[in-house]
């Protein structure tokens, strides 16, 4: 089990599985009350294809409405956040068994997406190096996955496929 303030912290791996109903009863707490941070959900069962994964991204993240519903905007937007500032943010993908599952690179994409996210939040001077307000920009950005035993291993079989 993972510490209640993991949340708050800056994590070497910054995305978390869980089942459905332990993800919900730990993150609507802190959705009610989040105090300086950020709560987002995203509905993994309006996530069908990778168009309308892209439509839930853009929605349930505020993304601005230049966001061009396609990987390298994804990458830019997750990275930014200018539009939604906070001092930490926490993802809950909910039903990942439901996200792109008949395209297993979407699928892959996303999830290194919020791992890429997660690093570069928590270590802006690896991966900002054009950005020198490296201490202003370093925040805890961490997800929690959820979804049935299958949803997660595909989560997992895509983090193994990262290259360190």
């Amino acid at each position: 089990m993972i510490s209640e303030d993991f949340y708050l912290r800056v994590n070497e791996r910054p995305i978390f599985l869980m089942d459905d109903q332990e993800a919900a009863n730990f993150v609507y707490p802190i959705q009610c009350k989040p105090g300086d941070g950020a709560v987002r959900v995203i509905r993994g069962w309006k996530c069908a294809t990778e168009a309308l994964l892209h439509e839930e991204l853009g929605a349930a993240l505020q993304f601005p409405s230049y966001y061009g519903e396609n990987w390298d905007a994804f990458d830019e937007c997750i990275t930014d956040l200018s539009w939604m500032p906070a001092r930490w943010y926490l993802i809950h993908v909910a039903g990942v068994q439901d996200v792109a599952p008949k395209n297993e690179d979407a699928f892959r994409l996303f999830v290194w997406g919020l791992n890429y996210a997660g690093r570069a939040w928590g270590h802006p001077e690896e991966f900002r190096s054009s950005d020198t307000r490296h201490n202003e920009l370093k925040r805890p950005f961490n997800t929690i996955i959820s979804g049935t035993v299958e949803g997660r291993s595909r989560v997992e079989a895509a983090l193994r496929d990262i290259t360190p």
